[in-house]
């Protein structure tokens, strides 16, 4: 079910399968998210959990034991449950089930808010561990923005403005995997342009950048769309080559690196959440006219 809010002219929606936002729109009517065109790309903006990325061979080792679970994880083919509903805010939640626990063996509690303030649309994750034992996670976003804000554009009309000057190198990927080549992508520069052949070499994946923000533009507008994630060490940039849509992509976590690294607590990046302990991180959309 699709459930909506507004603020000052603004609106967005959100599914609660997936808890994925499918819409967010100006007072103008722009649509600032990916409408999930199933020939290209059939997602608006789906959340990763329990990991961001793929597994090596989309296995996994705990305590002895080989387990399963597909690349993002499996909280985005899931339906939350709505707990909270405002004009201007709606949160859901998800809870471990028997499907869940056969692919990831801990009970938690995910919570995903979203509350609008006119332009600005702040997305908070909670995850509580009831369990009595460490419950070891990644968590991401993967918002999809729409590079249509007027008709007949394409991907070239845009690029993103980093918050500060980088001098920053992607991770090279090998079948998803991380690997120890890195790419050069931006030398001094707040720029990063935007053309059919950004993403040849499949997703930007940022550990070592200074900016906590990043903006999309349109060339020859004011137009705007910020995305502001303080609390995301990692960063991913990507869509299909040429696509007419960017994602930008804060995340706590990342895939596997190529070299096996044992047991699934001690997959790089992860984060250990202690027994009845709480986790929130939360990023914002800001949408500038």
């Amino acid at each position: 079910m699709i459930y909506v809010g507004t603020s000052k002219g603004f609106s967005f929606s959100v599914n609660d399968h997936g808890s994925e936002l499918c819409s967010l729109c100006g007072p103008d009517g722009t649509e600032y998210i990916w409408q999930a065109d199933a020939s290209v790309w059939a997602k608006h903006a789906p959340i990763l959990f329990p990991i961001v990325g793929r597994l090596r061979n989309d296995n996994y080792c705990l305590g002895g034991q080989t387990r399963t679970m597909k690349q993002h994880g499996f909280a985005r083919d899931l339906d939350f449950k709505l707990i909270q509903r405002e004009s201007d805010a709606l949160k859901f939640r998800l809870v471990a089930t028997d499907l869940t626990r056969r692919q990831y063996p801990f009970d938690f509690v995910l919570d995903v808010g979203y509350r609008l303030d006119g332009a600005a649309l702040t997305i908070t994750y909670e995850v509580r561990n009831p369990n009595d034992t460490v419950l070891p996670f990644s968590i991401g976003a993967h918002p999809a923005f729409a590079c249509s804000w007027e008709s007949g554009d394409t991907v070239d009309c845009y690029y993103l403005e980093f918050e500060k000057s980088e001098d920053v190198r992607t991770v090279l990927l090998d079948g998803g995997l991380f690997t120890r080549e890195k790419l050069p992508v931006l030398h001094e520069t707040r720029e990063l342009a935007l053309n059919a052949h950004t993403f040849d070499r499949d997703a930007i994946i940022l550990l070592d950048h200074r900016s906590r923000a990043i903006t999309l533009r349109r060339r020859n507008t004011s137009r705007s769309l910020t995305v502001s994630f303080d609390g995301f060490p990692a960063l991913g940039i990507w869509s299909k080559p040429g696509a007419p849509f960017v994602c930008i992509e804060p995340w706590i976590g990342h895939a596997d690196p190529v070299e096996p690294y044992g047991d699934f607590v001690n997959k790089p990046d992860l984060l250990h959440l202690a027994a009845g302990r709480t986790f929130s991180c939360a990023y914002s959309v800001i949408i500038g006219e």
